[in-house]
């Protein structure tokens, strides 16, 4: 038997095994009849299931202790409280089970449980790998890896593509070592950064920060070249910009886009700073499929406490459509797109139809926020635009899977 095939027969055996959302409500259903519920971390799957909670079972969100955390930035869904992870031990007594709801891999938040608290209690791990995953059978699903893997230009992506769904389908990051960088990834304990002679601020968070130096946007096949017209979109605090300033050099242009107030002025310090006025374009707009203002999750921190959200948010920002951006600023040439948007990929490229089709840019497009991205984009840019696609993933971790596009 050849790997992929093995590797797709245990896909199908390990996603039959899965809980629906309506299992895991029902087991803390039955939890809280000996007692209280916790959830750790707080997050954006947290948030959900508590949502899920509220529709099927409103009265069981008074069974609720609250939602544990090792940031201090930490929030989760209005009426639940929110503690440090260090204080899990003061209700331990109280609590029947501990909820892990992990946004990528649960083996992290276990690890954390057993070098910050004592909790020796009963756990039900869930992962938002598994919510997310596209609607059907799990022989509809293996159907849908089959036909976009077919649709991958070359082996390395067809491999690279089925490994990392087995890596989410187990719930195995030690999977995902076989992407580890082979670059030298700096440890550095400040939220400064020195990346090839620029100076960037605000990065706190270490998988941004290994991200930037493990090079996740370096693909033979689709790079960036000097005088590139570049759209940064998620650019954040400028950090992907000033790589991509680096590479399209006095010549070129990166428009870096970034809704979120705060890490928009952090950006165009970033920018001043370095020098960089001349070549990158800040624009405090987001991107979606159609112009509106919205309101969005804000911190400090960025993601994971950073996102889009009429439900939950309440920071106004404002959103533009690629294909207008480009139209009424009169930019003559798109030649590389880049988009990570915490999940709503689909969303921006919809909106950007017109400018795929008439300049055809390189992409880059993080394919690793929902699972079902792994089959929705790739489905979704081949309806606009004859591209080769490749699949490429330049670092351990639930980060960095990327599909390119030339």
């Amino acid at each position: 038997m050849l790997f992929r095939d093995w590797t797709k027969q245990l896909i199908i055996e390990e996603l039959k095994k899965k809980l629906s959302v309506e299992s895991i409500v029902e087991s803390i259903r039955k939890a809280s009849l000996d007692g209280k519920v916790a959830f750790y971390p707080c997050g954006k799957y947290t948030r959900q299931i508590l949502k899920e909670i509220r529709k099927r079972d409103p009265a069981l969100l008074d069974k609720v202790v609250g939602c544990f955390d090792k940031s201090s930035q930490a929030m989760s869904e209005p009426g639940t409280d929110v503690y440090h992870l260090g204080k899990l031990d003061d209700f331990a007594e109280e609590i029947s089970l501990l909820v892990i709801a992990s946004s990528t891999y649960y083996s992290r938040q276990e690890r954390d449980i057993l070098e910050n608290t004592s909790y020796s209690g009963s756990v039900l791990k869930t992962s938002f790998f598994d919510y997310s995953m596209p609607k059907g059978s799990p022989e509809i699903l293996l159907s849908e890896i089959k036909r976009i893997s077919g649709m991958l230009y070359d082996a390395k992506s067809r491999m690279v593509y089925i490994i990392s769904w087995l890596s989410r389908v187990l719930n195995d990051e030690d999977i995902t070592s076989l992407f580890e960088s082979e670059n030298e990834i700096y440890e550095i304990c400040d939220d400064t950064i020195d990346y090839k002679g620029y100076t960037i601020r605000g990065i706190a968070d270490d998988e941004l920060k290994k991200e930037l130096f493990a090079d996740v946007y370096k693909m033979r096949h689709v790079a960036i070249s000097k005088g590139d017209v570049v759209l940064d979109i998620g650019a954040f605090r400028g950090e992907t910009a000033i790589v991509f300033a680096d590479s399209v050099g006095k010549t070129g242009r990166v428009y870096a886009f970034e809704p979120i107030k705060a890490s928009y002025e952090i950006m165009e310090r970033n920018i001043r700073d370095n020098g960089l006025n001349g070549i990158i374009e800040p624009v405090n707009l987001g991107c979606s499929s159609r112009i509106q203002t919205t309101a969005a999750v804000s911190s400090e921190g960025g993601a994971p406490w950073t996102f889009i959200s009429d439900d939950d948010g309440s920071t106004p920002v404002e959103l533009t459509t690629v294909d207008e951006f480009v139209s009424s600023n009169t930019i003559e040439k798109v030649d590389f797109i880049k988009m990570d948007v915490e999940g709503f990929e689909n969303d921006v490229l919809l909106g950007a139809k017109k400018v795929l089709q008439t300049h055809r840019p390189k992409l880059a497009i993080a394919l690793y926020h929902n699972s079902s991205d792994m089959v929705t984009i790739p489905d979704l840019i081949t309806e606009m635009v004859d591209y080769r696609m490749f699949v490429r993933c330049n670092m351990d971790g639930p980060y960095g899977l990327t599909l390119f596009c030339i």
